[in-house]
């Protein structure tokens, strides 16, 4: 006779070692003499859910973005951007009270600029509702130069 604690570990333990599992439709392996990289394409179930205390992404494919840009910058602003991956706003939080000056741009991969406009005060919030799902670059201006850029994922 099994002891009620070894029903539970033969009840519980399945289930848990399926918790990476997802059904793709494809995705595969390529390499070249530089490196590897393992895709999988096709993400059947994915969901993101965002509330104030910051947002959660499920699912087995996490966006990932490694942006670089070639601008030298400036004289350096300490800012932050949240969430990230965001989904209708974004919140650029300065350490410090912004020059008069101070503006953002948005660009996205493709180098379009999509948004742009001053940023007001040490905590500015974007909407972003209106931008295409995928990665973008907010790049922080002060008298038309560069001073800080941060990549953000805007998700769907």
């Amino acid at each position: 006779m099994f002891r009620p604690f070894t029903k539970v570990l033969c009840l519980v333990l399945p289930c848990s070692l399926a918790a990476q599992a997802d059904v793709l439709t494809a995705g595969g392996e390529a390499s070249d003499p530089s490196g590897t990289v393992s895709f999988s394409v096709g993400q059947v179930a994915a969901g993101a859910f965002a509330g104030t205390g910051g947002s959660v992404q499920e699912g087995v494919q996490q966006p990932y973005v490694d942006l670089s840009t070639s601008t030298p910058e400036g004289h350096p602003v300490q800012a932050r951007l949240w969430p990230n991956p965001a989904t209708g706003f974004l919140v650029i939080e300065l350490s410090a009270l912004p020059g008069p000056d101070l503006e953002y741009q948005v660009f996205d991969e493709a180098g379009r600029q999509l948004l742009s406009g001053p940023v007001s005060g040490p905590r500015t919030t974007l909407p972003i509702d209106r931008l295409a799902p995928g990665a973008h670059l907010m790049v922080l201006l002060e008298q038309g130069t560069v001073v800080g850029s941060i990549p953000f994922i805007k998700t769907p």
